[in-house]
């Protein structure tokens, strides 16, 4: 018996939502930025901190209310899903992306030593 979702051929529908998703993250990323990159002054720029509006935003951000929240979603979707699957995985798998996303900007500080 063959199933809407079966191995042997997957239907084009899920194709087209994964690749109208990763557009739609792409376009919003790109909004988001477009004012600060816009902004720089093509005569001012120096090269060494034209980034750092955005980088200052984004730990900002993880470090701040959005981080924390991301944070506790992982963990309750990890605990959902590893309830749901009767397995510890999913609830050390979103507790792991919890601990990843506040590790981040310490990991990436101490690399570039800024």
């Amino acid at each position: 018996m063959r199933t809407l979702l079966s191995p042997e051929k997957k239907p084009l529908f899920l194709f087209r939502q994964s690749s109208w998703m990763l557009l739609l993250a792409t376009f919003s990323m790109v909004s988001l930025f477009a004012p600060e990159l816009q902004a720089a002054d093509p005569v001012k720029v120096s090269g060494a901190n034209d980034f750092a509006e955005i980088y200052g935003r984004l730990v900002g951000w993880i470090k701040g209310d959005l981080g924390r929240t991301l944070s506790i979603s992982f963990v309750l979707i990890g605990l959902a899903y590893g309830m749901a699957r009767n397995s510890l995985i999913g609830f050390a798998t979103g507790v792991g992306a919890a601990v990843g996303l506040q590790v981040t900007p310490t990991i990436i500080n101490s690399i570039f030593g800024l």
